[in-house]
């Protein structure tokens, strides 16, 4: 499975890349089923079932309002996670956190009322997150140091992936024997299976593979002594302090931080939002258009990861948020429009 020895494009990424590339994805999914892309598709069934087995009132409402605080919290924790990943390796985080959200996704099957949710929630949401963002950065930045947007843009189809596989899912748990706590073994599963995968097959490096950065021969890169192609050995001299006080990092979390969190909440709210205009009789409807956004949110993904290879992260950056900022308005109206439009509004 050793890289080709040729110039890397979007899918010349050698088999241990693509490797890298599928596990990559299915981090995001384990992260996105219990974050608002999975508890928005089930968050109904799951407020039912605990109102019935603890005997009080739960409403979808109270299972994604508490998305907010235990987000702020997983964010502040970043700073951890990409030290750890750093001082430790990416690899060894990585199977720490899929053995540590196996345990907690077991657990977290087994609650019976809403303060069990929100704690089960908070250490599934830790787990997770360490795998979607310090784990994930850590292995496509170091296998891909010069085409990480193209590369994320495959690796974040996981997102809308879970959208498209694991909604549905866990419906038919619902809707079956299965229930809460079969869907919830079934991902402990998938996540010791991960972890056990990451152990064995990945590696903090391609060089440890035999395989080169970026997936490209040093014979064949068009100028061997840049500095791009230095910057995987490059060790800085900024210390987080110096990073939190430099006005360029405060620019990239602005910009980029704040699309993230209005998609939360935009997502968090799409079928209640959806179902109060009185355009749809029920509930299917919402939900077989989030089942249609996978397909344009996939098509999506690789189109701004291409771009940003392709014309640099600043101007896919500004075009990105003004595209967001148009689709946001459009979604105002989204009663007025037909299925299809709804759809590509939504991805």
């Amino acid at each position: 499975m050793k890289n080709k020895h040729k110039v890397s494009s979007a899918v010349n990424f050698g088999g241990w890349g693509w490797f890298l590339v599928l596990i990559c994805i299915v981090y995001q999914m384990m992260y996105s089923a219990f974050a608002v892309d999975g508890i928005n598709g089930y968050g109904a069934s799951l407020a039912a079932y605990l109102s019935q087995v603890s005997g009080t009132e739960i409403t979808s409402d109270m299972l994604t309002a508490m998305l907010t605080p235990i987000g702020i919290i997983c964010c502040l924790l970043g700073l951890l996670f990409t030290t750890l990943v750093l001082k430790k390796g990416t690899k060894l985080v990585a199977v720490v956190s899929c053995f540590g959200m196996a345990i907690a996704v077991f657990c977290f099957g087994r609650i019976t009322n809403f303060t069990n949710y929100t704690i089960g929630l908070f250490f599934v949401q830790i787990f997770g997150t360490c795998l979607a963002f310090a784990v994930h950065h850590g292995f496509v930045g170091s296998w891909f140091p010069t085409l990480k947007g193209v590369v994320m843009g495959w690796t974040t189809m996981g997102l809308p992936l879970t959208s498209m596989i694991l909604v549905p899912f866990v419906t038919w748990c619902f809707a079956g024997s299965w229930g809460w706590t079969g869907f919830c073994n079934a991902l402990a599963v998938v996540l010791l299976v991960l972890g056990f995968v990451t152990l064995i097959f990945m590696t903090n490096t391609p060089e440890e593979k035999g395989c080169y950065p970026d997936n490209i021969r040093p014979e064949n890169r068009a100028h061997q002594d840049t500095r791009e192609d230095l910057t995987r050995y490059f060790k800085t001299k900024y210390s987080i302090v110096d990073l939190l006080k430099n006005k360029s990092v405060w620019m990239i979390v602005i910009g980029f931080g704040i699309p993230w969190a209005t998609t939360a909440g935009v997502m968090s709210q799409i079928i209640v939002r959806m179902m109060s205009t009185g355009y749809f009789a029920d509930p299917f409807g919402p939900v077989a258009i989030l089942s249609g956004c996978t397909l344009v949110g996939l098509i999506g993904s690789f189109c701004w990861g291409w771009l940003d290879t392709n014309i640099g992260t600043k101007r896919a950056g500004v075009l990105y948020n003004l595209t967001y900022v148009v689709f946001l308005i459009g979604m105002m109206f989204l009663h007025q429009m037909p299925v299809i439009m709804c759809t590509v509004l939504t991805a």
